[in-house]
Formats: C-alpha cells, structure tokens, sequence
C-alpha cells in the first residue's frame, strides 16, 4: 500500500486539508482496527490501530469503515499536532475530540462526512489561530442537542464565533 501524502494548500485565506487519492484495497470495509499495519505518516502501527480503536469506540463504531476514512481521520491528527501545534503527539485525545464531534453532528455512520468536518474543525483552529479549538465545537455541539445534527458546514462556524465572543466577554464582566 502507498504512503498516504498530506496536502495542505492555502487558498486565499482559507487553508484545506486534503489527502491523496485512496488505492482501491483501502476502499474495503474494515472488520476491526488491527487490519491497520503500515506506517502513516511517523505513527508507528500500535498508534494508528490505538487511534483507530479510540475513534470508533467514541463514535459508537465497531467495525465498517473503510481504511481510507480512516486514513482521513488520521491525516487530520497529524496535522493537528504538528502542524497547527495543537496538543503535540496527544492523537488519542486529538482523534476522540474529532470523532465526538462527528459524532455530535450526527455523522458517525456517514463515512462521506468525516473529512469535511475534519478539515472545518482544522481550518476554524488554523485561521483563528488557535483562538477556536476541538473543545469549542464540543462545547457548541454539546449545549445544541439534537439540533447538532442539523448545524450545516456553513452555518456552524457563525455558532462557534457567536460562542466564542460570548464566553469571552462573560469573562471580561467577572
């Protein structure tokens, strides 16, 4: 199996996370984690089959997927932390943050989903500069119940910056 290759590319002053075109053995369901046995990236394989294992227990998925969602889920931890700064090698805790947020959104079974709402929660981090992390749109996601399902891509960036100028004028009048 070819190296997975991360892309980032900067259009305008919005930054995509974008990963190569998947070979069509990573197209087949996976049965469990363990059919993770290569190297991605610097990860060792015990990593990748611990984040796989952490992503789907948080979202509720045993067995499924395919190797290359993923792999997507994984391009995005690895740009996370080293590429954005944002907590350097934790990939468990990076991928459960991303995966409960999917799962948030209703998107758990919608493999299609996962990397347009990795690269949204990337790109929020990235171009805020840090100022709006994974645990904001818990946060959001969270106090939003069932309506969660229903925040479009467009929509819940505006939710995030409303979220994100309250809290911070809450702790300005204490």
């Amino acid at each position: 199996m070819k190296r997975s290759t991360l892309h980032l590319v900067a259009l305008a002053s919005t930054t995509l996370l974008t990963v190569s075109t998947p070979r069509a053995d990573t197209e087949a369901p996976m049965r469990d984690c363990s059919e993770i046995h290569e190297i991605i990236f610097d990860l060792a394989p015990d990593q990748l089959v611990s984040m796989c294992q952490t992503a789907m227990r948080t979202m509720g998925i045993f067995g499924g997927p395919k190797l290359s969602d993923f792999n997507h889920l994984a391009d995005y931890t690895e740009a996370m932390s080293k590429v954005a700064g944002y907590k350097r090698g934790q990939y468990d805790q990076i991928i459960s943050e991303v995966a409960q947020i999917i799962k948030l959104r209703g998107q758990a079974q919608k493999t299609d989903r996962w990397p347009y709402t990795a690269d949204l929660v990337f790109r929020m981090y990235n171009d805020s500069k840090a100022a709006i992390t994974p645990t904001d749109f818990i946060e959001v996601l969270s106090g939003a119940g069932p309506l969660a399902e229903t925040v479009s891509d467009d929509n819940l960036p505006t939710l995030l910056l409303v979220h994100k100028h309250n809290r911070d004028n809450d702790w300005k009048r204490k």
